[in-house]
């Protein structure tokens, strides 16, 4: 067994004082709960550009995109991660 902390990425951005322009989420099949704990960052448009390893065969896919498409960012860029595993996708979305 492994122990884990998490915090979302806004109480960590307002504990820390630290805003970030540019964020990666690679988390195996959270990545919902993710962007759902940077709303506020997201809201203010701090955020240029999220690199986000989706699994196209995931009922999430859709969600994670609608939520970012509502906060207004949109997908500019995707790509497979690898040959051996064509569902999981690179999805780059930026503010428009």
């Amino acid at each position: 067994n492994q122990g884990s902390y998490s915090i979302s990425l806004d109480d960590l951005s307002n504990e820390s004082n630290f805003y970030p322009d540019y964020v990666k989420i690679d988390v195996d099949g959270n990545e919902f709960k993710v962007v759902q704990g940077m709303k506020n960052l997201l809201k203010n448009q701090t955020i240029k550009n999220i690199l986000i390893e989706i699994d196209n065969e995931k009922d999430q896919n859709r969600e994670i995109i609608s939520f970012l498409n509502n906060y207004g960012y949109q997908e500019i860029s995707k790509k497979i991660v690898e040959q051996s595993s064509p569902n999981i996708i690179n999805y780059i979305f930026a503010h428009k």
